[in-house]
């Protein structure tokens, strides 16, 4: 593809892949107008296991679901550093607000990979559609004329409580090593109530079971294969949509850690309140905030928050320069793509340790805001997609001048 004009490049700079899109800003702004709401419906979540009605709402609206949706079905087709800044935004709020909103984006963002008679379907049928999805190909597929049939059980489908459409994997129809991705309505689907986690319980991160469903050729999505979307092969042919051509390697992690990001500032900033004028038990201290040890954590913990923040926008302004130049990423920046959100992650988890330990057990109270934030940034950070040994082996492979294949072909 030819490079872009330099207004297309200029405007990614304020989150804009395409001249009509709202800026970043703009999106922030709504994103801290709703939040004050999804701070009230926070406990509602951790309570109920999904999002509470009002907040869906407010965050369809806001249009905030459709950050990556696509923008001739009505979409926002932001870049990736602005989905995290906006997510990161809600999840200071509402961990599982955040999250579901990344992972809705993520998905929209896979449904925008496959041709307009698919993307028809989803998006021009409903401008405010929601895409849930599973990567894992947990699924039994045999060819048919004009598709295929599937049966399958695909748990952690974060927001299936309200989504309308599921992207998921499952093994190439013809035998061959790889997967695919398909695209299903979810009312084709059941959806079977096996969420109930410590954390990001109001994610409704259900399981979805499709039992001898057919599934027609065009929403069929070869993903993990040498002719398939990972190696940069989609139906899309707009080679207008920018946002499409953001290298896949490294994406599936970079599409969901702002939350993370959003949760650690939210326990810093409980942390900074709660030290004042708080006596230290055990002691003679009346004014935690003004213990020397208690100003060199806080202290630590933000400048990991920030650090972790430099990698992880890093990996995000690698993928949308890619995406906006169409110039193909080497081997070792996407691997250091990957490493600096994992890296990232692992100072955030340092930072939360830290504020934890600050705030003491007596925090660690349920119904006290720091437990739920702390129990959500426990379990989403456990997500498989963050884990840093895996990336720093892939990483360091790729530096030593080794094969990484055979460990993982998300590199």
């Amino acid at each position: 593809m030819a490079q872009p004009a330099n207004n297309v490049v200029h405007n990614q700079q304020d989150g804009r892949l395409h001249d009509t899109s709202m800026p970043c800003e703009t999106l922030l702004a709504k994103a801290r107008e709703i939040g004050p709401l999804l701070a009230e419906y926070a406990d509602y979540a951790d309570e109920n296991l999904k999002l509470a009605d009002p907040v869906i709402e407010a965050l369809i609206e806001q249009k905030l679901f459709r950050l990556w949706q696509p923008q001739r079905y009505d979409g926002l087709e932001v870049n990736v550093l602005t989905q995290m800044l906006v997510t990161d935004e809600l999840a200071k709020h509402c961990s599982s607000a955040g999250w579901v909103t990344a992972l809705y984006g993520a998905c929209a963002f896979f449904a925008g990979l496959y041709s307009d008679e698919a993307r028809d379907e989803v998006f021009g049928a409903d401008e405010n559609a929601r895409v849930c999805g599973i990567l894992a190909p947990s699924a039994e597929v045999r060819e048919v004329p004009g598709g295929i049939k599937v049966d399958g059980l695909w748990p952690y489908a974060s927001g299936a409580a309200h989504a309308t459409w599921a992207t998921v994997g499952a093994p190439l129809s013809n035998g061959a090593p790889g997967t695919s991705l398909l695209l299903l309505p979810l009312s084709d689907l059941k959806t079977e109530l096996t969420w109930n986690p410590t954390g990001m319980r109001g994610t409704a991160s259900n399981s979805l079971r499709a039992t001898d469903l057919f599934v027609p050729s065009h929403r069929i999505l070869p993903f993990f294969s040498p002719d398939g979307a990972i190696a940069g092969h989609i139906p899309n042919e707009h080679s207008d949509e920018l946002l499409y051509r953001t290298p896949l390697a490294g994406f599936a992690s970079a599409c969901v850690v702002a939350p993370l990001i959003g949760m650690a500032k939210s326990a810093l900033s409980y942390t900074l309140n709660r030290v004042v004028d708080r006596p230290v038990a055990y002691t003679f201290v009346t004014d935690q905030s003004a213990q020397v040890t208690t100003q060199i954590a806080v202290a630590e913990a933000a400048t990991k928050i920030d650090s972790a923040e430099l990698h992880i926008h890093r990996a995000a302004r690698d993928l949308d320069n890619a995406a906006a130049t169409s110039i193909d990423m080497s081997l070792v920046v996407r691997a250091r793509v990957r490493h600096d959100v994992t890296y990232g992650t692992q100072l955030l988890r340092e930072a939360m340790a830290i504020c934890q330990q600050i705030n003491g057990s007596s925090d660690m109270a349920r119904g006290r805001s720091f437990e739920r934030v702390w129990r959500d940034f426990s379990t989403s950070s456990l997500h498989a997609v963050l884990n840093l040994t895996t990336t720093s082996e892939v990483y360091g492979k790729i530096l030593c001048g080794h094969d990484p294949s055979e460990l993982s072909g998300l590199y």
